[in-house]
């Protein structure tokens, strides 16, 4: 009868790290690991001031209001760990702010300085995401169009040549718009509506805000979609639609998307273009 064969430890998971990045509201840190495949947790009691984790939570990267650091210095206890793999990588982190990036100036008449979306305008603005309405306007409290949408989407994600084919029947193929719903179309991030068509210069709501951000972290940026959180505690989400409850949940989660109220997410009501500024700002930083 032969031995057993020895069973050889693979060792240690390498000490995680993080990189924070910020705007004026929140600092946005992603964590890395040098092992391959290991997975990271950390603490999460940062989220909410008033929030007590009863474990850790898993994620690749992380939102922090501001506000709950007052002082600049956000510290963290983080933790990789890898099936088959003997030992953790437990490393505390003290990541501290190195001041939100200053200098646009804002050409457009209607977004000001001290203004809550400034620095969420000039992000979209200087990234190439967004554009004004016109030379001096970016019309702030208009509401987000589908095709706005999809032509910020298809910036962020640099452009790419879209194959010829895929257009839809409501969007001229010379619209400034075309290239960028067709590729939003073929990479499963914007679906048509209830009519057959695009709609393109329909509004979005909160919650298809939401779920379109997730299909674009899913199918496109590939990134973290552990970071889901319960809905429950707030008071209209049966107001929530069925097919947007994942991509909501992980939203929130990620904190792309807050609630109008300590209590409500409004998830019907409509986006404007400054406040899918701020939420594109807050998926490019999550993201990367």
């Amino acid at each position: 009868m032969k031995d057993a064969p020895e069973v050889t430890a693979l060792g240690a998971v390498g000490v995680p790290s993080a990189v924070m990045t910020e705007d004026g509201e929140n600092y946005y840190v992603r964590f890395s690991c040098p092992t391959q495949g290991a997975a990271i947790y950390y603490n999460h009691n940062f989220i909410s001031p008033s929030y007590t984790p009863t474990s850790r939570y898993r994620g690749d990267a992380v939102v922090i209001p501001k506000s709950n650091f007052p002082g600049g210095t956000v510290t963290m206890t983080c933790r990789a760990v890898k099936d088959g793999w003997t030992d953790a990588g437990v490393q505390t982190l003290t990541l501290t702010s190195s001041g939100a990036e200053k200098g646009w100036v804002s050409p457009y008449a209607d977004v000001t300085a001290g203004g809550w979306s400034y620095e969420a305008v000039g992000y979209v603005t200087r990234n190439g995401i967004m554009s004004g309405t016109a030379k001096t306007s970016f019309s702030p409290n208009a509401p987000m169009t589908r095709a706005a949408l999809a032509l910020a989407l298809y910036h962020m994600a640099g452009s790419p040549k879209v194959p010829s084919g895929a257009g839809s029947a409501d969007v001229p193929s010379g619209a400034s718009y075309a290239a960028a719903v067709a590729w939003a179309s073929q990479n499963e991030v914007v679906n048509g509506t209830a009519s057959g068509g695009f709609s393109p210069e329909a509004g979005i709501t909160r919650e298809q805000l939401a779920a379109i951000f997730y299909r674009y972290a899913k199918h496109v940026a590939k990134t973290d979609l552990t970071v889901s959180r319960d809905l429950s505690g707030y008071t209209d989400v049966a107001d929530v639609g069925s097919w947007a409850k994942e991509g909501l949940s992980w939203a929130v989660g990620a904190g792309l998307v807050n609630g109008t109220g300590a209590t409500e997410l409004s998830p019907k009501g409509p986006a404007t273009r400054a406040q899918a500024a701020a939420m594109l700002q807050r998926l490019g930083l999550f993201v990367g």
